[in-house]
């Protein structure tokens, strides 16, 4: 597996086995979310969304997964050396868990690990998808006073469906996406300028 964890003067290195596990637990995890969330459907907004933030345990879980691999204690805050890797490893895992986690301190928490991280890992850049998740963050929490758990943003305030279109020749990306709550069959745009 390519791309083996940086270490720090907090955390001991993993190998290259346990990383391997982590990724595939990450991965087992989320799965178990989206077939919960599946499951779901046929509930009203409300529910599904209560089903979604319920879910907080599990993607806390995917978080520090992420960032062992990553080799990541709670007090870094210097950016890791550049690291690439051809496979997928925490970069996915950490955007999916930002994108339908509302935890407004687990999300700030993503986007701290995806700057610190530092990887470029085939097409996906960390600090790109730090970007996108701070864009994502601050569509559903601007004017909302006070953020302090997912249950203090509103099903108005909330998106889906939403989706990522990248225009490297223009040095951006554009989030499209819809209110979660409405009849609006029409996707909403925001630019993302590249970091």
């Amino acid at each position: 597996m390519a791309g083996v964890p940086q270490t720090t003067q907090d955390t001991s290195p993993i190998s290259r086995e346990t990383a391997a596990y982590n990724v595939l637990h990450m991965r087992r995890l989320l799965e178990t979310t989206n077939i919960l969330a599946e499951e779901a459907v046929g509930m009203s907004e409300d529910e599904q969304a209560a089903v979604n933030d319920s879910f907080l345990p599990l993607y806390r879980a995917i978080v520090a997964l992420a960032r062992s691999n990553l080799g990541l204690s709670s007090s870094d805050a210097q950016p890791l050396a550049p690291s690439f890797a051809l496979d997928m490893g925490v970069i996915g895992p950490l955007y999916e868990v930002a994108r339908h986690c509302r935890d407004p301190g687990l999300r700030r928490n993503i986007v701290h690990t995806l700057k610190l991280s530092n990887r470029q890992e085939g097409l996906l850049n960390s600090s790109t998808y730090a970007k996108i998740v701070e864009t994502i963050i601050e569509i559903e929490e601007t004017g909302l006073t006070e953020v302090k758990s997912s249950q203090d943003i509103p099903l108005r305030s909330r998106i889906s469906q939403h989706c990522l279109s990248f225009d490297l020749q223009r040095f951006k990306h554009t989030i499209s996406y819809k209110p979660l709550f409405g009849d609006s069959n029409e996707f909403l745009h925001r630019e993302i300028p590249l970091p």
